[in-house]
């Protein structure tokens, strides 16, 4: 009973900090400038200017393989940096 009791804590502690590991390494994963501006322009179709966000976001995502949360952090730092503008659910290339 003692060795499956151990045995069990064991494990409950390897998943813990695999948990852990995994979540820290997702917090600081850090997205370079000229990444961002290549996913973002790969976006567009040739010759369109303007599309949703939505498809901007399912664009970013694909292209950086993240979450819809992630991408969105990423169009936010697209627009700080003047790369598109948003307006009225419409995502412009500057």
């Amino acid at each position: 009973m003692s060795q499956s009791v151990l045995f069990f804590i064991i494990v409950l502690v390897i998943v813990f900090a695999v948990m852990v590991s995994s979540y820290f390494h997702k917090r600081h994963h850090e997205f370079n400038m000229g990444d961002i501006e290549k996913a973002v322009r790969g976006a567009y179709p040739a010759g369109v200017r303007s599309i949703t966000k939505d498809e901007l976001v399912k664009g970013v995502k694909k292209h950086f393989h993240c979450s819809s949360k992630d991408a969105l952090y990423i169009i936010g730092v697209a627009r700080r940096k003047k790369l598109v503008d948003i307006a009225a659910n419409h995502v412009t290339l500057l």
